[in-house]
């Protein structure tokens, strides 16, 4: 009896301590190469335990730049006459936008259209929160630590 008395309290401890918020930023990676054409920087927002399964990626190169939404579990959802596209909704404030973007092989990938892109972008540069829903996924983009 003490022991399952024990083993729940742990149980209960840790769950406890993995639903309290913590402060959710964007970090960065950089690739410095010899040849500055192959230099890239990496930014993401790491997903929001313990619920949220989203990340957020931007990776910005010489020739061009690329926003991803990356899910680590259950694929996103696909359009039914297309494998290859999905619905992604954005929401600043009052105003919401969907877009079709490229759902990639294995479909826990989202590469963003540059409109969404721009969308995003413009929003976190202006300190807003984004809100993000696609699928069964819902998640914030938060502007901290963004540029």
């Amino acid at each position: 009896m003490k022991i399952w008395l024990r083993g729940g309290l742990i149980v209960a401890s840790l769950f406890l301590s993995s639903c309290q918020s913590t402060i959710r930023e964007w970090h960065e990676d950089c690739v410095v190469t010899p040849n500055a054409s192959y230099n890239s920087k990496r930014l993401y927002l790491p997903p929001e335990p313990p619920l949220c399964n989203i990340e957020v990626e931007l990776v910005l190169s010489e020739s061009d730049s690329r926003f991803y939404i990356n899910t680590l579990s259950i694929p996103f959802s696909h359009l039914s006459d297309d494998v290859s596209k999905t619905i992604i909704t954005f929401g600043v404030g009052d105003l919401f936008q969907e877009f079709i973007v490229d759902r990639l092989l294995g479909g826990q990938r989202l590469l963003l259209s540059p409109e969404a892109s721009a969308f995003v972008i413009d929003a976190l540069v202006n300190n807003q929160c984004v809100c993000l829903k696609v699928g069964r996924y819902q998640a914030d983009i938060v502007p901290t630590g963004f540029f």
